[in-house]
């Protein structure tokens, strides 16, 4: 069942878009996610809620992300210097071990993060979810449009489905999570679009004012050349910095 929340507004002042052509540069392009991209509408995303979490007023964070971002810190390193109870001594002692295992809809390449007392998980059939870390329990979870299909393009390095492949990235401050989905614009077929969501987490993951906005344009740096959802891949751990979430993108197969 739907719920009705309540909004809150960041200061997130550009999603940017870098993509890795075959044979060309580095080409790149920002769009302002304060308004609306090309003819491309907020959709609405379909949400299953448990009780809401209290909405709370803030603004978004510019520092670095302390651990909510794909290994550990915006420079990749994979040091958590917060974890002092995993020791050898733990991990061979007897003890450590499974706690849960969760069924979701789709795999999942993206890192699972944890914030706001959540595990994030992502999948390729375009699925969000938080589950309780201890339990696994499933918070909420929230289904976006269908995902593009791999048979599609002639490259299986991911199948069948092409979701949400990449790691998210967290606003700790405001406990939004910032993630890319690729999906088919109308029904289970045809031209595709890559669509930046906000999740507050704080409300069972609904989606932030203003979101989702569709990744699309002409690179800065070669105006000739569009953006094509069908032959980029959203591989790359998606980085916050300085207000900017940032977005790469590579081909698929190393060959489009």
């Amino acid at each position: 069942m739907a719920g009705s929340v309540s909004g809150r507004f960041g200061r997130v002042t550009a999603v940017c878009a870098v993509a890795l052509l075959a044979g060309m540069g580095l080409v790149a392009a920002a769009v302002p996610v304060s308004t609306s991209v090309g003819a491309a509408a907020p959709k609405a995303a379909r949400a299953s809620a448990h009780p809401h979490r209290t909405v709370h007023a803030t603004t978004l964070a510019s520092t670095d992300t302390s651990g909510a971002t794909r290994s550990a810190d915006n420079g990749r390193t994979g040091w958590y210097p917060n974890e002092t109870t995993l020791t050898p001594g733990l991990v061979t002692g007897g003890t450590f071990g499974q706690l849960f295992k969760t069924a979701v809809n789709g795999q999942i390449y993206g890192q699972p993060l944890v914030d706001d007392g959540q595990l994030l998980v992502n999948t390729e059939n375009n699925y969000a979810y938080g589950l309780d870390p201890v339990t696994g329990a499933i918070l909420w979870s929230r289904q976006f449009g269908t995902p593009a299909s791999s048979a599609a393009i002639s490259c299986s390095d991911l199948g069948p489905n092409l979701g949400i492949t990449s790691s998210p990235v967290i606003d700790q401050a405001t406990n939004t999570e910032y993630l890319v989905d690729n999906e088919y614009l109308s029904g289970n077929s045809g031209n595709e679009a890559y669509y930046m969501h906000a999740l507050n987490l704080a409300a069972n993951g609904a989606e932030e004012p203003g979101f989702p906005v569709r990744i699309q344009g002409n690179a800065a740096n070669a105006p000739s050349v569009p953006f094509n959802p069908t032959l980029q891949m959203q591989r790359p751990g998606l980085l916050l910095m300085n207000g900017v979430v940032y977005v790469g993108f590579g081909s698929h197969c190393d060959n489009t």
